[in-house]
């Protein structure tokens, strides 16, 4: 219990962009372009370079602790890259607004982390 309380109580690191365009429809595809995300002092990600097309199904297979919750987590912008680019149809994932449940509207943050 006292970790949930930790992860409902840790700061939110995602911002969303003020002039971010909202996406209506899913429509091409999802590209990782050289993406890299670390987790607390450990890079998991690095250098990812994936193209998954609409209706495609892939298999993220590695062992625990291989990255792949973490390449999972980057699509809904529960954490951002820190290096490289995300693109949902094209379009940088840092410039689509975050889900509009659990948001502070004057600050364009999220306010709760689940």
């Amino acid at each position: 219990m006292e970790r949930v309380e930790e992860l409902l109580k840790a700061p939110v690191t995602i911002i969303d962009d003020p002039n971010g365009k909202k996406l209506d429809s899913f429509r091409n595809n999802i590209e990782f372009r050289k993406c890299a995300s670390p987790t607390k002092d450990v890079t998991i990600l690095e250098n990812i370079n994936l193209v998954v097309g609409k209706g495609r199904t892939i298999a993220l297979v590695g062992s625990s602790g291989a990255g792949k919750s973490t390449l999972a987590d980057l699509v809904p912008r529960f954490h951002d890259v820190t290096s490289g680019e995300l693109l949902i149809d094209g379009v940088i994932s840092r410039t689509i607004p975050s889900a509009p449940s659990g948001t502070d509207e004057h600050r364009n943050t999220r306010t709760h982390p689940l």
